[in-house]
């Protein structure tokens, strides 16, 4: 056996072996963080019956029962509208640069240009294709149905 292919065998075995506990580790990590927060809800949970139990020994049943759902009505309410604000987040405003003017090329001395085509860029060209693309799209996927 050449010694090129020792040494490749070795080497992949030690990127095995490395890979393998890194992969061991992470998953050691992860459970923790998942029994830690399993165990972060119980205690949440205790606290709400303890605070439950306390305000239905001052104000009632009843009473403290709607005090505590007002107070998970809030809560959903502030998580929701925190969610909303999150995804509106846009980069600030940054300026573009000013472009640069671009040499529009010649055309050859002789041509003219033809009256089919329209020019680069054009917006009414653009929706054309883009409208094009939908309505062929939309047959497609009318035709599976």
């Amino acid at each position: 056996m050449p010694i090129g292919r020792i040494i490749t065998a070795l080497g992949l075995a030690v990127l095995r072996a490395e890979l393998r506990l890194i992969v061991q580790r992470a998953a050691m990590r992860v459970a923790t963080a998942a029994i830690a927060g399993l165990f972060l809800l119980v205690a949440a949970g205790f606290l709400v019956a303890a605070l439950t139990v306390w305000l239905a020994a001052e104000l009632g049943t009843i009473y403290a029962l709607l005090i505590v759902a007002a107070i998970f009505v809030v809560v959903a309410g502030i998580v929701f509208l925190l969610g909303r604000m999150q995804g509106r987040r846009r980069p600030a405003y940054q300026p573009r640069p000013a472009a640069a003017p671009v040499a529009e090329p010649k055309a050859p001395a002789g041509a003219a240009p033809s009256a089919d085509e329209p020019p680069l860029g054009s917006e009414l060209g653009s929706m054309a294709v883009v409208a094009l693309a939908g309505f062929m799209l939309a047959r497609q996927m009318l035709r599976r149905r």
